[in-house]
């Protein structure tokens, strides 16, 4: 399949831009032109959608500078962004994220902050002994926390379970309701002590909190792509300048309740600007980003000018150092099982404590009923048996859980050993390790010199050839995501992209498009809202 892959990008960069532009590449608009737009908009609502690499925080910050005798908010998407923007950005601005924001409006609840409150923790405060009616109540408050919603009612209680095996009976979606409601007035009273996860104080500030232009004269929004209807709500309270930036086909997050607040902006009128060029990447990782976007139906394309390359598989893999972008958890961890096997020094993403592999060896245990080898005793308290954990684990559909289940049957008695090696092989610095393991959702807003695409990615082709078939129940939602994920980890190369078979499979499909004539692009994004 590999071998006319190097005529075949040569073709699709071409074919890319001038399918979109028709010129040229001499033609096209330079990203300083893009950059002047945006620092000249004098609009008093703005979305910006900028590709991946353009160099939004550049224009955030230059743009800072210009309105230096104002007072700026800039919504950072995490804390790692917040930091890096911190040092970067002038005294003007004052850089937080949404949930600190929140936190410090309100101090006498801060005490409160659970940062893995979930479905244990109702059950304790309410005696709820059914599984799901645990993990109702907690998706019941979830919903809430995220809408733009005055208060918790049925349409926040789930009809279904996470797999979508267990139709609720509404009786016990009643239940649910009157028991969230309790627990979101508990957590809302300083004299109490019932536990608060962190999306709660954005929602309490939402309704409780003054407007923001109390104190700022221009709101920037970072990945706006990726908010909840929450955070809309609270800034649609304010008069004074907003400018949301991010890319619509980076959302990624829709899992837990993030919507394109972008396109939503823009169908309000908002004025819509563009950064297109990006400057981490070349030519050929752009041809290969806009495949994505031309199958999601975009029609303004990634340009990038600079010199890269792309690897196969059996290639990419004699390289190192290198990050391999997973799909999920679990390949993360097999992927550092065959590298410690093979003596390499392995860095994961976020740290190896973000994984928690010796709590996998406790499951084992669990498993065994040999509950006096179980180190973290709070285990206990969750998962009486395994039968439970087990039971739990489809209820929830709990990644944490699922992946150990996975490993657990499929390594049994080695997994002590299997978790030492890679606890021993891991290190932290990204500078000194071989390989780089991360998943898709973490790589955003990261890059790499050399980057390989795990296998792990589901194949899109399937779906996208009934694109247009009336009589076909087809997830767009679902297509969506799973093109936006990959577009995400592509993106993030620097100079080297190592593919796998599902982009492989996307290339060819285009390609076949291209000869028939007959794009079926992927429904727009205001189709999918």
């Amino acid at each position: 399949m590999f071998t006319n892959l190097k005529s075949s990008f040569s073709m699709l960069e071409n074919f890319f831009l001038r399918f979109y532009t028709g010129n040229d590449m001499s033609d096209v608009i330079t990203i300083s032109r893009e950059q002047q737009d945006f620092l000249n908009c004098q609009s008093n609502y703005v979305c910006c959608m900028a590709y991946a690499g353009s160099g939004k925080t550049f224009i955030l910050k230059k743009f800072s500078e210009k309105y230096k005798e104002h007072r700026i908010l800039y919504l950072a998407y995490n804390k790692g962004v917040q930091q890096e923007a911190q040092r970067k950005f002038p005294d003007n601005v004052k850089v937080v994220t949404t949930h600190a924001l929140a936190y410090r409006y309100f101090a006498d609840l801060k005490q409160k902050i659970k940062l893995n409150f979930g479905i244990f923790d109702l059950a304790k405060e309410f005696n709820i002994t059914s599984f799901s009616l645990r993990f109702i109540v907690y998706k019941t408050l979830s919903n809430f926390y995220f809408s733009a919603d005055e208060s918790i009612n049925i349409s926040h209680v789930p009809k279904e379970s996470q797999n979508k095996k267990t139709v609720y009976k509404e009786p016990e979606r009643i239940e649910a309701l009157s028991i969230a409601i309790k627990a979101y007035c508990l957590q809302a009273d300083p004299e109490n002590d019932f536990p608060c996860p962190p999306d709660f104080f954005i929602k309490h500030y939402q309704l409780t909190g003054p407007s923001l232009d109390k104190w700022y004269d221009i709101i920037l929004l970072d990945e706006a792509q990726d908010v909840n209807m929450v955070t809309k709500a609270l800034l649609d309270k304010c008069s004074c300048m907003r400018i949301y930036v991010g890319d619509p086909h980076q959302m990624i997050n829709r899992w837990r309740g993030s919507f394109d607040v972008l396109s939503a902006a823009a169908s309000e009128g908002a004025k819509v600007l563009r950064l297109t060029e990006s400057y981490r990447f070349g030519r050929k990782v752009a041809a290969i980003a806009n495949v994505v976007l031309r199958l999601k139906g975009e029609n303004i394309p990634l340009r990038a000018y600079k010199e890269d390359r792309l690897l196969p598989k059996k290639t990419i893999q004699e390289i190192y150092p290198r990050t391999i972008i997973s799909r999920s958890n679990l390949s993360v961890i097999f992927n550092a099982i065959d590298a410690g096997s093979k003596g390499k020094k392995i860095c994961f993403v976020g740290g190896v404590e973000k994984y928690s592999l010796w709590d996998i060896v406790d499951y084992y245990y669990l498993k065994l009923n040999e509950k006096e080898k179980i180190k973290n005793k709070a285990i206990l308290e969750k998962y009486p048996s395994w039968d439970a954990l087990v039971k739990i684990a489809k209820i929830t559909t709990d990644s944490t859980l699922t992946r150990a289940i996975v490993l657990i049957d499929e390594h049994g008695s080695n997994v002590t050993d299997i978790v030492d090696s890679i606890t021993k092989s891991s290190i932290k610095s990204q500078d000194e390790a071989d390989l780089i393991l991360v998943t898709a959702h973490s790589s955003k807003g990261l890059d790499w010199n050399v980057v390989e695409i795990d296998g792990d990615f589901p194949s899109m082709i399937e779906y996208l050839e009934r694109i247009g078939n009336k009589t076909d129940q087809i997830d767009y939602a679902y297509i969506n995501d799973e093109l936006n994920l990959l577009y995400v980890a592509v993106t993030r190369a620097i100079d080297t992209l190592g593919i796998s078979a599902c982009v492989m499979e996307l290339i060819m499909h285009i390609q076949r498009l291209q000869k028939a004539n007959k794009f079926k692009p992927l429904v727009s994004f205001s189709q999918l809202q």
